[in-house]
């Protein structure tokens, strides 16, 4: 049904009845580096996900518990990412590196010097996020006969937001984006 694409989106896709403009791309931004990894291939789906705690509090003599809340989980992005060097000049192993490497802390001369980093992950204006990446398991799919190169692999990823205040549930109805996003976005430099 659609025409594939080889050439990172800057050609307009095709089906029998529509035309679609270029192809945005999602994006991960390291929060201390500013590099960002522009996705080779999209995600074919995102899981959002989110739970809540209530407190059950017994009363005697009636029918069921009342329900107190008591706080909120965590906001997780869940996805995959597809790599592949098969037809593009693309070294697919720096950039699992890359993704692996935000899972783990800053040292310096025998001294915790930081967390990991904070991640801005970007998909067009539909989802932005700050959060930190709770789980990167990789799979290697296909290398070369000789072993040298990487050939395609894919990557599960879970982000979890990371939030300073709390959020209200009017901001999250509006679809409100924290401004410091939209900043680091902007200033971000590609890998």
């Amino acid at each position: 049904m659609y025409d594939a694409l080889r050439d990172g989106g800057a050609v307009a896709r095709k089906s029998k009845h529509l035309t679609f403009g270029p192809i945005a791309k999602g994006f991960l931004i390291n929060e201390v580096t500013l590099e960002k990894l522009i996705f080779q291939f999209n995600p074919a789906e995102i899981t959002d996900s989110r739970t809540v705690a209530f407190e059950k509090v017994q009363v005697p003599g009636l029918s069921h518990p009342f329900l107190q809340f008591a706080a909120g989980d965590g906001r997780i992005l869940s996805f995959v990412l597809e790599f592949s060097s098969v037809g593009y000049k693309r070294d697919i192993m720096a950039d699992i590196r890359w993704l692996q490497s935000l899972e783990y802390p800053q040292w310096g001369q025998g001294v915790l010097k930081s967390a990991p980093p904070r991640v801005i992950f970007a998909f067009g204006k539909l989802l932005r996020l700050r959060g930190v990446i709770t789980s990167c398991q990789v799979t290697y799919k296909r290398w070369n006969p000789d072993l040298t190169r990487l050939l395609e692999a894919s990557v599960n990823l879970d982000l979890e937001e990371y939030v300073l205040k709390s959020v209200d549930m009017w901001r999250v109805k509006r679809g409100d984006v924290d401004p410091a996003i939209a900043d680091l976005v902007r200033r971000a430099k590609a890998r």
